[in-house]
């Protein structure tokens, strides 16, 4: 079983983790950090962590306790994907059910590929966080293991103010 953090559970910069606000990451030799930022807020709405091959965007939103956020968002997602002609699975990973896919995109140089993801939906104690696999961590055994590993050690940090269910938990940029 995953464990995640939540507000009350304070980890240093000095223990390994970099405080993201929301999320605080583990510090990994060759990991990348990137966020997605709004150009109008300000604000990340998104974080890339990137290790190797592999990819992962994640999204972390507020959720009420008595109410699973994914499962909706599973069967929102298999039905857009089937919109858009993706064909996709469900199936069981390291943390429930995640959806599977091989989806169009273009990458940096500007070709047209097909790229194989992951979709993850982890319901904490009041957050849910969205992730979107891709690389070799999408189809590679040995990869999906040390990316889910990743993934397994990353802390949320809901913190206790009311929030609306589905508003985005801030990311910050550390200092």
């Amino acid at each position: 079983m995953t464990e995640f953090s939540e507000g009350g559970n304070e980890v240093s910069e000095s223990a390994g983790y970099l405080d993201l606000g929301a999320i605080k990451v583990p510090k990994i030799e060759g990991l990348e950090i990137t966020m997605d930022m709004d150009q109008e807020t300000g604000r990340a709405h998104s974080i890339a962590l990137v290790l190797g091959s592999s990819m992962a965007e994640l999204q972390i939103f507020a959720r009420a306790k008595d109410e699973l956020l994914w499962p909706d968002t599973r069967e929102s997602l298999v039905t857009g994907l089937r919109e858009q002609g993706v064909a996709s699975e469900i199936s069981i990973g390291r943390f429930g059910s995640e959806v599977q896919c091989t989806m169009p995109t273009t990458d940096f140089a500007g070709n047209s590929i097909m790229q194989s993801v992951r979709f993850i939906g982890i319901d904490g104690a009041r957050w849910f966080m969205r992730l979107a696999v891709s690389g070799s961590a999408a189809v590679d055994e040995t990869e999906i293991a040390e990316f889910d590993d990743l993934i397994s050690r990353l802390e949320v940090v809901r913190g206790d103010e009311a929030m609306s269910p589905g508003a985005s938990l801030e990311f910050i940029l550390p200092e």
